[in-house]
């Protein structure tokens, strides 16, 4: 049965070339192109340590299993800059949008106006994609809440965001630009790294001004933007 449940969880994580099983849990580290994400879940009947890669079982001892397996709950930093609630309607919102925006990343912040997230397309912001007539390169900002929380920013792949399941998930901001995503219900955990990226930059030639231009989009919500968020859905606490 052992066995059986290994195979299982090894199929269910097919983005994984490797998983650690430790201490009835589970360790899934995601491959291109979401390297920066990893999943915590538990496991019913496996008790031993291991590590598979590619499916096969490695020559891993239990010391190397227990090292790894303490190395990344060490980054479920329980010091976080904040802390929040998505509901399962909005994960599956920001999903559907950067399927439909083709964003490469997203970036939620918060500020004095609330929780915000930006959607954004990063191969859109190189020197080769410079603004001209054929080329568009468009920030859409959404706003997830009104209500106040410590200031932070983090970027993050939204390849791998896409593979976060469309439920309620309790959101925090570590201090080590680790944001973790947990299923209070099953203790699941989905951990995704900050990419660090520098908000889009637009520069152009303007030849009728015969000056080099830039359009800066400042991850700031002193503009309109509309709140769409469900008002009989209490996503925030």
């Amino acid at each position: 049965m052992t066995i059986k449940e290994i195979n299982s969880i090894i199929d269910d994580n097919l983005y994984s070339s490797t998983i650690l099983f430790h201490d009835g849990k589970f360790v899934a580290f995601g491959d291109e192109p979401s390297s920066d994400f990893v999943y915590i879940g538990p496991t019913q009947k496996v008790k031993g340590s291991s590590i598979y890669s590619n499916g096969k079982k490695t020559d891993s001892d239990e010391s190397k299993c227990s090292e790894l397996f303490n190395n990344v709950y060490d980054l479920c930093d329980d010091t976080k800059i904040s802390s929040f609630t998505l509901s399962s309607f909005q994960i599956g919102f920001i999903q559907k949008t950067i399927t439909a925006f083709d964003a490469t990343h997203i970036i939620l912040y918060s500020d004095d106006y609330g929780i915000f997230i930006n959607f954004y397309d990063i191969r859109k912001c190189v020197p080769e994609g410079r603004m001209n007539r054929s080329h568009e390169t468009r920030l859409l900002v959404h706003k997830l809440s009104s209500l106040k929380k410590n200031h932070f920013k983090i970027t993050l792949n939204s390849w791998s965001f896409k593979m976060i399941p469309s439920i309620d998930l309790d959101v925090g901001i570590g201090r080590n630009k680790i944001c973790v995503f947990t299923d209070e219900d099953t203790g699941d955990m989905y951990l995704l790294r900050d990419q660090e990226l520098v908000q889009p930059v637009i520069g152009f030639f303007s030849d009728r001004l015969a000056q080099g231009i830039a359009f800066v989009f400042p991850a700031k919500s002193n503009f309109p933007v509309q709140d769409t968020s469900p008002m009989m859905n209490p996503d925030f606490e």
